[in-house]
């Protein structure tokens, strides 16, 4: 829900009336329980976990679910992990306002629940995604007063472009966003936009002022590839299928031989986006191989119905170079004040200055001496040590938002390409669940005995049963060892 922008109505909210939008939205969930499966809806599964490398002691491979409020684990053979995507997250003074959304998150909520409450919107972006949800929107009698576009030309299609300017939507481009103006009741009341310069800057005095009450990014799409991650599936960078995927066989099985990914956590392009045939395809190849696996299917009955699905189709094209002038626009237009970590506030600058959280006032001079430039001398710029030194990333949506802004950021100043920016690593609970869901799981008995073993980053966290004085008083921060 992180990226929806609290721009749905009051229906989602009744957990009956959603799961009966959900089963509507889509005949394959109806069809499912008439053929008795175990569909499990408003279900979240925050964890898939499996004996490897540095797992031994699980009676079995297990899904970690919950559902109601209750956590629960249960075992299986084989796992189809579709996931999909999310939308690609950039930031721009005050887009943590109620009224910011992902172009992906707003489709869903006009399309699968009806449950859309915005009425005029400002579309960032003009690829598959951000023109296709434009002319749904226009469809749904939505009004959109622009669709902005920093490069000199739109990207999607010709034809929808050309029908959204019969309309008389304004397609604005070589245009960044400036700033969101907020309303009298906090929301999103405007856009302030400017004309961008071939260096992406804004040019004076080119600033309008724009109405609406909902901005859309449409600038990126990501896979979801958080459980596949933490099941120890290969990840490899490829921009593009929207960044990192699992490593995949032409059964769209990873590298652990007993799970499969498909849809658009396997990778996403404009094609699959337009054409949700792609994706139930990728599905029916994975599940006849599961079959096959199971000894449900023989060889001969395989290779026939394999033979019958045909080709996949193909088009993807690489998105960095878009992508990073976007970045590079919105950094210019925005500066470094802008937040790039909602979660945890943290701004551009912040980050950029690899400075600590500013809620721990720390003002240790070999804490506060450290920038990118100094954590490269010990070697290549990581996501995740920057994670822990600013909390970038540590938040409630768990990166969701900010990941791959962040990585595009490090990369752009610290001069290392992209696909070299190792990915921030995940962990369970996948989902956000309060804390009590899993309270009756045990735990090993070697998790009992040693749970206070953390990270030693100085000042962020103090054990309560140190109570030797502070070696720097007067400064709000205690630094324990060596």
């Amino acid at each position: 829900p992180f990226h929806f922008g609290q721009r749905m109505d009051a229906s989602v909210h009744n957990r009956a009336r959603l799961l009966e939008r959900i089963a509507a939205s889509d005949p394959a969930v109806a069809e499912a329980f008439e053929l008795g499966g175990d569909v499990r809806l408003a279900t979240d599964v925050w964890g898939l976990f499996a004996n490897g490398a540095g797992t031994h002691c699980l009676p079995g491979r297990l899904a970690g679910l919950c559902e109601n409020g209750r956590s629960s684990l249960i075992g299986f053979d084989q796992v189809i992990v579709a996931a999909g995507r999310r939308d690609l997250g950039f930031g721009f003074p005050q887009w943590e306002l109620p009224g910011v959304m992902g172009v992906t998150a707003a489709h869903l909520l006009v399309n699968r629940y009806g449950a859309f409450n915005g009425s005029r919107l400002v579309i960032l972006g003009s690829g598959a995604e951000a023109l296709s949800f434009a002319e749904l929107a226009l469809a749904r009698g939505i009004r959109i007063t622009a669709v902005i576009e920093v490069a000199p030309a739109l990207r999607g299609s010709e034809t929808i472009a050309r029908r959204l300017a019969e309309e008389g939507v304004p397609l604005l481009t070589s245009t960044a966003p400036v700033a969101v103006e907020k309303g009298m009741n906090g929301e999103v009341r405007g856009l302030r936009i400017a004309a961008i310069d071939n260096d992406l800057k804004p040019v004076p005095g080119s600033e309008k002022f724009i109405a609406c009450d909902t901005v859309c990014l449409g600038i990126g799409i990501v896979p979801n590839v958080e459980a596949l991650d933490v099941l120890g599936c290969d990840l490899s960078y490829r921009s593009e299928l929207g960044g990192h995927v699992p490593v995949l066989d032409a059964s769209f099985r990873t590298t652990l031989d007993f799970a499969y990914a498909v849809g658009d956590c396997a990778g996403s392009f404009a094609a699959k986006s337009l054409d949700p045939r792609i994706a139930q395809t990728e599905g029916r190849i994975a599940a006849l191989a599961v079959a096959l696996t199971l000894g449900t299917l023989d060889q001969a009955e395989y290779e026939k119905r394999r033979a019958a699905i045909g080709p996949l189709a193909t088009g993807a094209t690489d998105t960095t170079a878009y992508q990073m002038s976007w970045l590079r626009a919105l950094a210019t237009a925005g500066g470094d004040a802008t937040l790039v970590c909602q979660c945890e506030a943290v701004t551009r600058g912040d980050l950029l200055g690899v400075r600590p959280p500013r809620y721990l006032d720390c003002r240790l001079p070999r804490i506060t001496g450290r920038n990118l430039e100094t954590l490269a001398g010990d070697g290549p710029v990581n996501q995740d040590q920057v994670k822990r030194l600013t909390r970038a990333g540590m938040g409630a949506c768990q990166g969701r938002r900010c990941r791959e802004q962040v990585a595009m950021l490090l990369a752009d100043a610290s001069g290392t390409e992209l696909a070299r920016m190792p990915l921030a690593r995940y962990r369970p609970p996948l989902r956000p669940i309060p804390l009590d869901v899993l309270g009756d799981i045990p735990e090993h008995p070697q998790m009992i005995e040693h749970w206070d073993l953390w990270y030693a980053i100085a000042g962020q966290w103090t054990p309560a049963w140190h109570s030797e004085p502070p070696e720097d008083a007067g400064n709000g921060v205690t630094v324990h060892g060596k």
